[in-house]
């Protein structure tokens, strides 16, 4: 892909993490013949970049919109310091920090560019230093005479205004804010500003560091819109948190000269390049990602794995700026990997497909019973009667008598016995059995998580000097399988 983007005669910038991304560049600048178009900005000094005073070279802005300008950038830097020391971002205060050390940055780089048509960041802090914490402090003879502010406050009245002169109305509102507000600041409010500025700019203070970015410029973004490839140097096994810093400051500015040019079809392709990017993350790297195709930029970012991003970024949910960020690129190339998070998320990304399923069934069971039952009974009974009767009687009559009488008895006796036996046996058995067959359609994973770990090739020897990747196209479709995704091969 970089010998490509080489011959395609496309400019643009290389961040370097590692100690051998620039000679490797340059061999690549080489085998396609664009060795001359190479830039490499290191601790040499060769190169140099006065980022400030870039910012207020616009001359068709107003130089109240430049010093805004600048102080944004100042802020950047600020951030990118806060980040490359592996702090969340706002982790040294809330928005009330922020603003109190903004405007305390626009009002001195408003008084230094006007007296001395010029803006350093040494003069900034030395001027911000040396201000007066009092009203009585302005008053004292020595603070006078060997104080930076004291020094450029009376070049400032003695010229009118210096090299730029601003609108009255501007003038009392600088001369009101260091003559009174600034020595009314809470103590512990000034101090905390003045640290901040402190530790987050020291790195650009430093001896190799100010001749690079606080001198002058022969080297500007603008170069690579014309062809120019600027290999960034500084890599981290040298250069530490100071050589993220010297190189995010350079992709912030080349980002917003990038999205400020007028692109047409005819404007020349550039390219913005990071290994290991998630060192170069910034605030802006989101809101320049989406313009990036309007301006004609094509990002090339790598890194490790996903938690990696979460991990620079900070703050609660991180995992939104990031999905925000990896939303605006396009197409995303996946190779070996185990990170289960970053597996899962690919996985996601490419979705699910109709996956149709065979399905078998088949039972079997034996089922057997067996009774016995038996009853006895027995019964026996006596009955016994008596009877008994006696009869009597007389007739009279006129000429005759006549007797009669009569007896009878009985007598009855009964005896039944009775005795009964029964049982009976069962026994019985079955067997019963089945099978069934059917199809199923469910909704798996494309690609499964797994196979991000295990079916992709990883170069070397062992799989013939190829690398295999998973390449990501949303919205276009590959001729060969008709889908949005493929597994491709790469030659190392």
């Amino acid at each position: 892909m970089a010998r490509a983007f080489l011959r395609s005669g496309m400019g643009g910038i290389v961040l370097c993490a590692k100690n051998d991304e620039a000679d490797n560049w340059r061999r690549y600048a080489a085998e396609t013949g664009r060795s001359g178009s190479v830039i490499r900005v290191d601790g040499s000094g060769r190169y140099r970049f006065n980022f400030l005073e870039y910012e207020m070279q616009r001359d068709h802005l107003g130089a109240d919109v430049l010093a805004s300008n600048v102080v944004s950038t100042l802020q950047s830097v600020i951030e990118v310091a806060t980040r490359a020391a592996g702090l969340e971002a706002g982790a040294q205060g809330d928005v009330f920090w922020q603003k109190s050390t903004r405007l305390l940055l626009m009002r001195a780089v408003d008084f230094l560019y006007a007296t001395t048509g010029r803006v350093r960041l040494g003069e900034i802090i030395d001027f911000i230093e040396s201000a007066p914490t009092s009203r009585a402090m302005m008053q004292d003879e020595q603070w006078r005479e060997t104080s930076f502010f004291a020094q450029t406050f009376r070049e400032f009245y003695a010229t009118g205004g210096g090299a730029h002169p601003p609108a009255p109305q501007d003038v009392k509102r600088l001369d009101q804010f260091w003559r009174v507000s600034f020595p009314a600041m809470a103590e512990k409010t000034r101090s905390n500003i003045l640290t901040t500025l402190q530790t987050d700019l020291e790195d650009l203070l430093r001896p190799k560091m100010r001749t690079i970015f606080s001198t002058d410029s022969n080297v500007v973004p603008e170069l690579s819109h014309e062809g120019a490839v600027i290999l960034l140097d500084f890599p981290l096994f040298d250069w530490n948190e100071t050589g993220v810093l010297a190189q995010m400051i350079f992709k912030y500015l080349w980002m917003r000269a990038t999205q400020r040019r007028k692109a047409t079809d005819a404007t020349r392709p550039v390219f913005l390049w990071a290994d290991e990017c998630q060192l170069f993350l910034s605030g802006y790297d989101m809101e320049f990602q989406s313009t990036a195709r309007s301006s004609r930029t094509a990002t090339v970012l790598m890194t490790q794995n996903l938690p990696s991003f979460y991990s620079r970024i900070g703050g609660k949910h991180p995992e939104h700026t990031v999905n925000a960020m990896m939303g605006n690129l396009r197409t995303k190339i996946f190779h070996n990997n185990d990170c289960p998070t970053t597996n899962k998320w690919a996985a996601e990304l490419i979705g699910k497909t109709s996956v149709w399923r065979a399905s078998f069934g088949q039972n079997s069971g034996w089922s057997s019973n067996y009774s016995d039952s038996f009853s006895q009974g027995q019964s026996s009974g006596e009955n016994f009667g008596d009877n008994r009767g006696k009869h009597d009687s007389a007739s009279f009559g006129h000429n005759a008598t006549t007797f009669s009488g009569g007896r009878s008895e009985g007598e009855s006796y009964g005896h039944n016995y009775g005795r009964n036996y029964n049982m009976s046996q069962t026994q019985g058995g079955g067997m019963s059995g089945g099978r069934n067959y059917g199809m199923q359609e469910q909704r798996d994973y494309a690609v499964e998580p797994h196979e991000f770990a295990t079916d992709l090739a990883t170069g070397g020897a062992a799989n013939g000097g190829q690398v295999t990747g998973v390449v990501v196209l949303p919205g276009r479709t590959f001729e060969r399988n008709g889908k949005h995704w493929m597994t491709i091969g790469f030659r190392q």
